[in-house]
């Protein structure tokens, strides 16, 4: 696997370290809002990440927006899986019934 991870990287890593990166125009995401800003100050740099959403999207890691919904779907099956998991597998503990209570 190790060489599938490097050919990953490499690819990755194509996007970020070339020279388009120099272009203004060129943007590290679809919709734009992901680029490489002007040199500037730190202020400059700090309004800039400011500007970014807090939230990231999919398209960040250059996903399809359906990862979001899926990492969600998945996100709630573990969810259920472990309140599923939690609860009491029957069989009588000699507890107080609900009526009891």
């Amino acid at each position: 696997t190790d060489a599938n991870d490097r050919k990953t990287i490499v690819k990755i890593l194509s996007d970020f370290y070339t020279p388009d990166i120099l272009d203004p125009n060129y943007k590290l995401s679809k919709s734009g809002i992901y680029y490489a800003p002007k040199s500037g100050t730190i202020e400059d740099a700090i309004e800039y990440i400011k500007g970014l959403p807090l939230n990231e999207t999919p398209e960040v890691f250059w996903l399809h927006s359906n990862a979001d919904l899926t990492a969600l779907i998945n996100e709630g099956n573990d969810i259920l899986r472990t309140a599923i998991g939690l609860m009491p597998r029957g069989g009588s503990g000699g507890g107080k019934t609900p009526g009891e209570l």
